[in-house]
Order: structure tokens, then C-alpha cells, then sequence
């Protein structure tokens, strides 16, 4: 078969070959050849490089105030919620939530008595984001320990590659797996001064993992910020090193410039004093003429200068940083904060005006919501492991938070729902009616509405209103709810002789 491009390449036109392949796969002086091999993601991040990123990252929390609010405002949209239960048993549900309520205060969450559950919560996003993953290591009587994810590295006696006879085991960074991925232990580390020291080994069970994961076959999270480091550590030092340039240039005020030799001040001039330039021990006629001529304090209030013949002041300007500098890094902070996904008017809220902030927050929360789920999981993984162990507390009679569930109810009878803190109105008085109408034509319902924008649980709301408007009643005090009710109109008396 006649082979065209090779046909037309042999006759010297070597720009056909672009028409029947990839241009990407052509190297070119232009930019770096990729290099064509295709490696895991913890080949490619091996232990050494994974202390690199996580001690960057909290470099730059640290120091950078702008990488610290891009973290914080991740967690704030991201890692904040609620518990709902809703069985069927309304009195279960309040039980249930209360249970709850109580087992979220620090002495009962957190094996160290320190963290409130809210807080246990944002630092295991946090983790996740420093170091690419982090986990919860679950303790018999219902508390939970954070291990950071530099503490989950491989045991002393782990081999490398694959071992075991029937089913193939191998550890990868502190997390042993089989064939298929799954995780079977976690080998869990405790921080010795600047090493480490092992610990022990613990089941899958017994630790909830949660990390940033972009493949299929990674076993271990890697951190969103990690494209984003060199630009946060380029723009934080050069805003140091304009700021020194500012300060440097502060120290000069005025400078004199004289075009001729005979030059001289009248209100300010100062004589010529003898010095021996050349130092060979004697003044010479000459030396005085490189004395200065003009001396001006600044620091006296305003002043008046007369110049002789040519001579000019200027008062020097730094003029930095220039405009372009500044643009310049905006753009790359711009960059940076993409890695979180998080918009430029976040930071700059006047960058764009109401409807562009509206617009840009939308984009965002939908790319929130991945995260959100993975939290929630978390959440659900914890919620089903308290029920359990609240359970066993009650068959044994042991412990302060006991549950007993309904006379022939299950575990999967037990139906709650972390609910993720909601985005007040904008606008509430143009909102609040289009959410109306988004009801009334069956679009949503007052659940979602409520769970939306942070107002908690609907039926709660009702019952609340039901009550305030009862205690109300039983102090004769009217109150109303959404329009103020219209009194009725008396009827005028008619007038004597007025027909009736």
C-alpha cells in the first residue's frame, strides 16, 4: 500500500507528518520534551518528596497570610456541618441528636481532651491539604485520634515489592495493600524531635482515610497545593524584595545636580572647606573646590532652595513597585489560588462588581460539593461506628452515652444526615421571593430551601414558630409571621337624615 506521508516526507516535506499524528508527541526546542513514561503517583512521590511538599505548605501557612486564608477559606466553605437524624420516631430523633450533641465536646470526641468535633473535622481537611491525606484512628470507647499524614509511614520490618503466597501484599507509604488496592493495615508513626518513632499497626477497620485523590491506582493522597507552591514562595519573596527596594529608597530625599564649576548657594550655600583630597599631608590650592556646596535639612520643616547657574534638585522617587510588577503578581497569586479553586475577587473584593462575585461564587460551590461528599462519608463512617459502640455500651451497662434502639428496630432503621452549612442570601428581599416561587411551583421544597441557606431544619423552624406563636397567645401579645394581617375596616355610622 502506497504510504502518502512517508511518500511526501522522502520528497521533503516534512511539515505533512503534523496532519497524521499529535503535535504534543513532537519534541520541540521551545519548550521541555516530556519525557513519556507513565508512573503511579507514589512512584512518582516517594517519601523524601512528600516531607518536601508538607513542610512547604506549612512554610507558607506560616509566613504567607495569603496561602493561610485560602486554606481557611476552603474550610469554611467545605468542612462545617450538622447532625439531622430523621427516623420515623420523633422522639428517637431529639434522643439521637442530643446523644450527639454531648459525645461532639472535646472530652468525649478527642482522645487528647483538647478539639471539639466541629474543629477535629476542619483540621482533618486541613491535614488533607498540607500533607495530601490524613486519617482518623477510631479508639474502643468512642474517642477519636488525628494522625497526620507524615506519621503513616511504612513499618521496620516492611520489604519491598510484593510478598505473600496466595494473596500479593505489598506496603506503599506507610499503607499495606493487596492486589486489587484495597487497604488492609496502616502503620502509624508518633514524632520524636525532628524523626520518628513507630508505633504500631492497625486494621483498616479500626482508620478512616481521607485524602486528595486525581487516579485510580493511588494509594496515597497528594496535596492540591503542590502546583501552587512555587508561585505562593515566588510571589511571597518578591514582595519582600519590593518592599526592601521602597525602604532602601526612602534613605534618599534630594539630590543636587551642578552643571558649572563656579556654582554657588546664597541662602544655603556652605563655604568651601580645606581638606586634603590627596592625602600627601598638605592642602593644596584646589582641594577646597570638591567640598560641598549646598547642605539642606529636610527634617526642619519647609525650605527654600536658590540655585546658582545650571544647578537643579530633584527629589528622587522610587517608583516601585511598578505597575507591571504588581499586575504581575496579582496574576501569578491569581494562579495559585486556583489550586483550591478558589476565585481572585475572594481575595480582592473589589475585583469585579456584584453580579461578577455572584456568578464566580456559583462556579465555586459547585466545586466545593466533591469535597463536602467526601466529608460526609467521613461523617457517616463515624456516625454508624458511635452507633455501635453506643450500643455495646448499653448492653454492658458501661459508659455516659448509651443508646438503645425501638423494639424491633436494626441499625439500617437509624437514618440521619450531616447537612453542610448553608449560604445566606445575597439579596434577601429578591432571593427570599424567588425561593418563594420556587416553592409555590413545586421547583423545591421548604427542606432544601432551609438546608440551602443555613436556616436549619424546616419542621424545627414550624415547630418553633408554633410555640413562640402559643406563648405569645398566652400573653395576649399578637405576633405575626411573613405579612401583617389587615384589620377590617369599620363601617361608618350614617349620618341623621341620611336614608338608611
Amino acid at each position: 500500500m502506497f504510504d502518502t506521508a512517508r511518500h511526501l516526507i522522502g520528497k521533503g516535506f516534512h511539515h505533512v507528518a503534523t496532519q497524521f499524528g499529535y503535535d504534543a508527541t513532537e519534541p520541540k526546542q521551545k519548550r521541555r520534551a516530556p519525557s513519556g513514561i507513565i508512573s503511579s503517583e507514589d512512584l512518582m512521590l516517594q517519601q523524601t518528596g512528600r516531607n518536601q511538599v508538607t513542610s512547604d505548605v506549612h512554610d507558607l501557612y506560616r509566613n504567607f497570610s495569603v496561602a493561610a486564608w485560602a486554606i481557611r477559606r476552603h474550610l469554611d466553605y467545605v468542612a462545617t456541618f450538622s447532625f439531622k437524624a430523621s427516623t420515623k420516631d420523633e422522639g428517637f430523633n431529639s434522643a439521637l441528636e442530643e446523644m450527639m450533641g454531648i459525645w461532639q465536646r472535646p472530652y468525649n470526641c478527642d482522645v487528647a481532651g483538647v478539639h471539639p468535633f466541629y474543629r477535629q473535622l476542619r483540621l482533618l481537611e486541613a491535614c488533607s491539604v498540607y500533607a495530601g491525606d490524613t486519617g482518623f484512628y477510631k479508639l474502643d470507647w468512642g474517642a477519636l485520634q488525628g494522625i497526620e499524614g507524615d506519621c503513616i509511614r511504612n513499618p521496620p520490618e516492611a520489604t519491598a515489592g510484593w510478598y505473600g503466597a496466595e494473596n500479593k501484599r505489598r506496603w506503599v507509604h506507610g499503607i499495606e495493600v493487596n492486589g486489587y488496592g484495597k487497604r488492609l493495615n496502616y502503620a502509624l508513626w508518633s514524632r520524636n524531635g525532628n524523626g520518628y518513632e513507630f508505633d504500631q499497626t492497625v486494621g483498616s477497620r479500626d482508620f478512616i482515610h481521607h485524602g486528595f485523590y486525581h487516579r485510580f491506582n493511588q494509594v496515597r493522597g497528594v496535596s492540591p497545593m503542590t502546583s501552587a507552591i512555587n508561585s505562593l514562595k515566588d510571589v511571597y519573596e518578591g514582595s519582600d524584595y519590593a518592599l526592601a527596594k521602597i525602604k532602601v529608597s526612602q534613605l534618599f530625599a534630594l539630590a543636587i545636580y551642578s552643571d558649572t564649576e563656579d556654582a554657588s548657594g546664597e541662602l544655603y550655600r556652605q563655604e568651601p572647606t580645606p581638606t586634603d583630597l590627596d592625602g600627601d599631608g598638605e592642602v593644596e590650592e584646589g582641594d577646597e573646590e570638591e567640598a560641598e556646596r549646598y547642605s539642606v535639612d529636610l527634617h526642619n520643616g519647609p525650605i527654600k532652595l536658590e540655585l546658582a547657574g545650571k544647578d537643579r534638585a530633584e527629589f528622587l522617587e522610587s517608583r516601585t513597585p511598578s505597575t507591571e510588577t504588581v499586575n504581575f503578581l496579582k496574576m501569578c497569586l491569581s494562579i495559585a489560588l486556583k489550586s483550591l479553586d478558589i476565585p481572585f475577587n475572594f481575595w480582592d473584593e473589589a475585583y469585579t462588581n456584584f453580579f461578577g462575585s455572584r456568578a464566580a461564587w456559583l462556579v465555586y460551590n459547585r466545586s466545593a460539593l466533591t469535597r463536602r461528599l467526601d466529608l460526609q462519608e467521613v461523617l457517616r463512617q463515624i456516625t454508624v461506628w458511635l452507633l455501635t459502640v453506643w450500643q455495646k455500651n448499653a448492653a454492658l451497662k458501661r459508659g455516659n452515652l448509651r443508646l438503645a434502639l425501638p423494639r424491633g428496630w436494626t441499625m439500617e432503621d437509624v437514618k440521619f444526615e450531616w447537612v453542610p452549612l448553608g449560604m445566606p442570601w445575597w439579596k434577601p428581599s429578591e432571593e427570599l421571593d424567588a425561593e418563594l416561587k420556587a416553592v409555590a411551583a413545586g421547583l423545591k421544597d421548604p427542606y432544601q430551601v432551609c438546608k440551602e441557606h443555613g436556616f436549619g431544619d424546616w419542621e424545627d423552624n414550624v415547630r418553633a414558630i408554633a410555640k413562640a406563636r402559643k406563648f405569645a397567645a398566652s400573653l395576649d401579645v399578637p405576633i405575626f409571621f411573613g405579612a401583617p394581617q389587615q384589620k377590617p375596616e369599620k363601617a361608618e355610622k350614617p349620618k341623621r337624615g341620611a336614608a338608611a
